[in-house]
């Protein structure tokens, strides 16, 4: 086989992983290869597991008062979507690479399901937030829960993976059908974080006297847009929060994007990343949203009202946003 510890029990499982499948044709480099990747992945998944849990652990505290602040509503049941299907996604995934033999086909559709429900509730999520920013707006919330039906929607073509996957003459078409929900994801993301950042700015600032159009003006947004200048220290956290998930959360899919389409080694690591920090990061921002409590700057917040995002889903008679008073 050309790999030191490979044997022909290892060259049977080979032939069992995706990856190795799309081969047309494969050399003793080749299993080498792709058994070290498999090797690898798995180590790496069982470390995205552990800092999963462990990072739920460390937030069951603020996860017990939002759940007594909120109750059970709609959003609250998204987090724990999100949170379930996130970690289901992590351990399945690194099932599947560990033990692939004792899983068949239909495995693989259990770790799309896992990926499509944790993808889906996080974008819910982020979609709550601004029906609550929004509530004046209605035409815009409209517009963002369109979009979230397509990020929903556009993952059915990965289906369509799973039935010719086992095909190395068409294996390549699982590349191209990862881009559509990838690239609706990119747009729905991109504008959830500028929408609710531009509110919450707009809300708490204004321009400087004599400063009301023109490019220093415009400068003038997009300085504290980023910087968060002048806004309460809840506010601040949220934006610099948005910032953070922003960021790191497109890095990621952008990274998954190009490595999955052009094959790249490793490339299933990326995507066990991406679904990890998306969601790690999403419930944190979730959660601050509830509490309306951060870490930074605590004791400001005694004098301070402030203003739940997240409304009631179907609040009861009443439809009105709910605010909470910290004292």
């Amino acid at each position: 086989m050309g790999y030191e510890g490979t044997d022909t029990a290892d060259s049977t499982r080979l032939a069992i992983y995706p990856i190795y499948s799309c081969m047309a044709t494969t050399t003793s480099d080749d299993d080498a290869r792709v058994l070290q990747a498999i090797r690898t992945a798995t180590s790496f998944s069982v470390v995205i597991i552990t800092l999963f849990c462990m990072e739920w652990i460390l937030s069951a505290e603020e996860e017990v008062e939002m759940l007594g602040r909120m109750g059970l509503n709609a959003p609250i049941a998204a987090y724990y979507v999100s949170r379930i299907a996130s970690l289901g996604f992590c351990i399945s995934s690194a099932l599947l690479n560990l033990i692939p033999e004792l899983w068949p086909q239909t495995s693989a559709h259990l770790i799309f399901f896992f990926f499509w429900f944790s993808t889906s509730a996080i974008a819910l999520l982020f979609f709550f937030r601004v029906r609550a920013v929004y509530s004046d707006r209605p035409g815009i919330v409209k517009m963002f829960l369109l979009l979230w039906f397509l990020v929903v929607l556009a993952h059915l073509p990965n289906l369509l993976y799973f039935v010719i996957r086992h095909k190395p003459q068409v294996c390549g078409a699982k590349n191209t059908l990862t881009l559509p929900p990838n690239i609706v994801a990119f747009i729905y993301e991109t504008l959830v974080f500028v929408g609710v950042s531009l509110k919450i700015v707009r809300n708490s600032l204004h321009p400087p006297a004599g400063a009301t159009k023109g490019v220093g003006i415009s400068r003038w947004w997009l300085r504290n847009l980023f910087t968060g200048d002048g806004l309460h220290a809840v506010s601040k956290s949220l934006v610099q929060s948005a910032q953070l998930y922003y960021g790191l959360s497109i890095g990621f899919l952008i990274a998954t994007s190009v490595a999955v389409y052009l094959v790249i080694p490793y490339w299933q690591l990326l995507g066990l990343s991406r679904v990890f920090v998306s969601s790690a990061l999403a419930c944190k921002v979730f959660r601050m949203v509830v509490l309306s409590v951060t870490p930074m700057d605590r004791s400001e917040l005694d004098t301070r009202v402030v203003e739940l995002m997240i409304r009631r889903a179907e609040d009861s008679e009443v439809g009105e946003r709910t605010i909470f008073y910290v004292r």
